[in-house]
């Protein structure tokens, strides 16, 4: 009879434990946006989080909150991670970013 090394049996038991998590997409989904839900007029084709700063790119002239003000971002916009709202930064795309 062999024994089986400790190592090997945490392992296993990690993998095992890492498997029965659940997944940050299936904890709190909704399909029905809130006020707090930032949305465009039209569609987003790319996103890139960086530095505490959210990058979307697309098809859309407008960013905004859910039944709130928009703001004019032409196909490319950053919103701020931490807060939620739209930052400055606006280059004027001048076509749809992939």
């Amino acid at each position: 009879m062999t024994t089986i090394p400790v190592v090997f049996l945490l392992v296993v038991a990690l993998s095992i434990g890492i498997m029965l998590l659940p997944t940050a997409a299936s904890a709190a989904t909704s399909s029905t946006p809130t006020a707090a839900t930032y949305v465009t007029n039209g569609s987003v084709e790319a996103i890139l989080p960086s530095g505490g700063i959210i990058y979307i790119g697309g098809n859309f002239t407008q960013v905004g909150p859910v039944g709130g003000p928009m703001s004019t971002r032409n196909y490319i916009a950053a919103i701020n991670e931490a807060t939620g709202a739209v930052t400055a930064w606006n280059p004027g795309a001048d076509s749809t970013v992939y």
